[in-house]
């Protein structure tokens, strides 16, 4: 199947043709369908097609799991973001699994394969289910405030994690986000997609317009500036105003030419959220053009949302019973069922 990244056509038989000037269906990238293989792996779902890579819900044997492939020509993207991944771990990020279900991740932390007669790159990741932020907000786009806050301190505390290695990301927005809700009706994001996933220096080598969609661009991206730490801000900021007003950006395609988006200064946001004061403050200087204006990193941004904001409760699981306990409990229970006839008997 291909699809139209502007008009979100798509045709099952590849032969897509679209109106728009920029319309980059010929090198659409290819979606996989439910029932088609890469070597072991099985593709069950279609979850989201990313500005770089696609997401599918897969599984391998008996294990499910999050398959992303990358697209045509961003391949060195998706590498980059498995080898930090492959070091690091954290929980808003996602957690890497081999390539080859028979060898070690630091082995194999990526895949090169057939589909479709086509060869793709890409990487196998724990599942978890969850649904695409931006579905959601289409569903409910002003959340309640502390559902709206403890989502952006998940991401933000990412981000954080991401910078203080020495990576940028540039490119937050919804679609690249998996949200969950546990048991207890808290918002558990996932970052699926590391962005830039390069250092500063790294910037003019590796960085695309066609990363992100262009209303979630930094001024300083956009017209030229200097980029660092206080341009992730911008982009935890811009989502943090979307999610407290309602109001997503005006929306275009990859790479092309946008909607302007609405102005929402942090007087309209004070205006339009009369129940609340220091959030909206907060996201209305993190999202400022200027970024002097902004918070000076993404842990400060941090720091000032969580003396606002409770912390984010901690997730109680169920834990999972070994096999081993499982055994050792069987063997046990037979020897002192044997005793219990031994003591009868004699």
């Amino acid at each position: 199947m291909k699809e139209c990244s502007l008009c979100q056509r798509a045709r099952l038989d590849d032969n897509l043709w679209c109106q728009e000037k920029r319309c980059p269906a010929e090198d659409a990238p290819l979606r996989l369908r439910a029932g088609d293989r890469m070597g072991e792996i099985e593709i069950v779902q279609w979850i989201t097609t990313l500005p770089a890579a696609t997401l599918y819900k897969a599984r391998r044997g008996v294990e499910v799991v999050l398959l992303k492939v990358a697209h045509p020509g961003c391949e060195d993207k998706l590498k980059r973001e498995v080898l930090f991944l492959t070091d690091h771990a954290h929980p808003v990020l996602p957690r890497l699994l081999p390539a080859l279900s028979s060898a070690a991740t630091t082995e194999h932390p990526y895949g090169r394969t057939a589909a479709r007669g086509r060869i793709v790159t890409f990487a196998v990741f724990d599942y978890v289910e969850s649904q695409v932020l931006r579905e959601y907000l289409d569903r409910d786009p002003q959340p309640w405030y502390l559902t709206t806050g403890w989502l952006i301190a998940g991401l933000a505390d990412a981000l954080a994690f991401l910078n203080d290695r020495g990576l940028l990301h540039l490119c937050l927005s919804p679609e690249v986000v998996l949200v969950r809700f546990d048991k207890e009706n808290v918002p558990r994001p996932l970052l699926t997609d590391l962005g830039v996933a390069c250092a500063y220096e790294d910037l003019p080598r590796h960085w695309r317009p066609t990363f992100v969609l262009p209303t979630y661009v930094a001024p300083e991206v956009a017209h030229g500036g200097a980029v660092g730490q206080t341009t992730d801000v911008y982009g935890i900021g811009r989502l943090f105003v979307e999610m407290l007003t309602g109001q997503p950006p005006g929306r275009g395609g990859y790479g092309g030419a946008a909607e302007a988006p609405p102005v929402m200064p942090t007087e309209s946001l004070l205006a339009e959220r009369m129940d609340l004061v220091v959030l909206p403050q907060l996201a209305g200087r993190a999202a400022a053009d200027d970024p002097r204006r902004r918070p000076a990193n993404m842990l400060h941004f941090l720091q000032e949302l969580l003396a606002t904001v409770p912390p984010v409760p901690r997730e109680y699981r169920a834990r999972a019973v070994r096999a081993e306990a499982l055994w050792m409990l069987a063997v046990a229970t037979v020897l002192i069922g044997l005793l219990l006839v031994l003591a009868v008997i004699f």
